[in-house]
């Protein structure tokens, strides 16, 4: 995934997106799977 880094707010969304994404994976026993 690319940032578009001349948008600061959309980056953030996408970076917590990013991260949410991989602590699913790190920690499959989430509720959310």
């Amino acid at each position: 995934q690319i940032l578009d880094l001349d948008n600061p707010t959309s980056s953030k969304f996408e970076f917590l997106i990013s991260v949410s994404v991989l602590a699913a994976r790190a920690y499959p026993s989430f509720p959310e799977n």
